[in-house]
């Protein structure tokens, strides 16, 4: 798996990086399957001063003061807990991340998360998931 200097730049330059194609598409098409057959709770989220304290940050693209944390999504738990996802992320995702960013990660928080129209989510940081994230 090849990561072009040119995206290395951009995520570098700004943080993520979109790489076309990423997936063979019958490797890609396997996991939409997957996704899309999944079963998704809905989860509604409404945290006053959520990062007034522990998530303290002093960064103007978060949460300020007096402002609620919110965010409206759909997750699906049997998914991140089955026989799929971390075998296809070890064998598709995480070279990539690992070559993008430089590192090689040794764990893993996965997440199978949907959003639909009015679902929402609040730009925030989730620096207990680690350094590095893929959508």
């Amino acid at each position: 798996m090849h990561i072009s200097e040119a995206h290395r730049q951009e995520f570098e330059r700004q943080g993520m990086a979109i790489i076309p194609d990423a997936l063979p598409a019958d490797v890609a098409e396997q996991a939409r399957g997957q996704f899309v057959a999944a079963d998704y709770e809905l989860i509604d989220q409404v945290r006053e001063h959520h990062y007034e304290h522990v998530f303290k940050t002093d960064s103007r693209y978060l949460p300020q003061p007096g402002e609620h944390y919110l965010a409206r999504f759909r997750r699906a738990r049997a998914l991140e807990a089955g026989p799929f996802l971390r075998p296809f992320y070890e064998r598709h995702i995480k070279p990539f991340l690992d070559s993008l960013a430089g590192l090689t990660s040794t764990t893993v928080d996965l997440r199978a998360y949907q959003m639909v129209a009015g679902d929402h989510q609040r730009v925030h940081i989730d620096e207990y998931a680690g350094p590095v994230g893929f959508i």
